[in-house]
């Protein structure tokens, strides 16, 4: 279904252009839409970003020297800080934080898709153009991209993990997670961790970004939206939200960007 928002882009040649929509289906989310001008910030999900105009400059903060990159399609892992520079139009792909995503890809596979820019940008905006489902929509574009969907690898978590899907403001803190794991909390930061390159607090912190998303693309106010995610505020709403994403929610209220679920 598509809910709230309208097509926010509209051509301005006679080359087609993408609109600015959010996809969501899933544990999958995807963005299609201009460039946002973005902070420095880290992502608790895996994420395939592609220039569908330009190649854009990131730059990755780590333990080693830093230099800014000029890429067409890259691939930035769970909780890498990072300076992303837009440009143009851009494809974001956010994985499944909890599945074998991430640990199912390889440099290869992105060196591959590299030399194949521009027929892999070409084909994503066929889709996008003619997919007007979010599940048709992700299940092609994760085809373009050789990336089946796969199940997660560990029973003991999955179940627990998607009642955290459903409902993430329900779960306010990690014992009540391992506990309906039925395994210690020490026992389930370890594998959490393992699994998917990430925490507890940063995971229930991603899905709440969705409820966020949602109650935004019904018309609600930040206010409203931060309560029903739950938190305090909608200051505490958007700290949180430029940590996650490098933007404001109230940027992304401002564009009335489609949602599709």
């Amino acid at each position: 279904k598509v809910t709230g928002g309208r097509n926010l882009i509209e051509p301005t040649s006679t080359k087609q252009r993408p609109r600015a929509v959010v996809y969501l289906h899933e544990m999958r989310a995807a963005f299609v839409g201009a460039s946002l001008n973005l902070d420095p910030h880290r992502l608790a999900a895996a994420t395939i970003v592609i220039g569908l105009e330009d190649a854009f400059d990131i730059e990755f903060f780590g333990s080693k020297p830093h230099i800014a990159q000029s890429r067409r399609i890259v691939l930035i892992p769970p909780e890498m800080p990072h300076h992303l520079r837009p440009s143009g139009h851009m494809f974001f792909l956010y994985l499944d934080p909890v599945g074998v995503d991430y640990s199912s890809l390889s440099e290869n596979r992105f060196d591959r898709l590299s030399a194949q820019a521009d027929a892999v940008v070409s084909n994503l905006l066929d889709a996008h153009r003619t997919q007007s489902t979010a599940a048709d929509f992700i299940r092609r574009a994760s085809e373009l991209l050789d990336l089946p969907m796969r199940p997660f690898a560990d029973p003991r978590l999955a179940g627990t993990l998607r009642a955290i899907d459903a409902d993430p403001v329900r779960f306010t803190s990690v014992g009540e997670a391992a506990s309906l794991a039925c395994i210690s909390v020490s026992r389930f930061q370890h594998l959490f961790k393992e699994a998917t390159g990430t925490t507890f607090r940063r995971y229930r912190l991603w899905k709440r970004m969705a409820v966020v998303a949602r109650s935004l693309s019904e018309g609600n106010t930040l206010t409203e939206a931060a309560f029903e995610a739950g938190f305090s505020s909608s200051s505490h709403l958007s700290t949180t939200f430029r940590e996650i994403f490098g933007i404001k929610p109230s940027d992304l209220v401002s564009l009335s960007i489609e949602l599709r679920t």
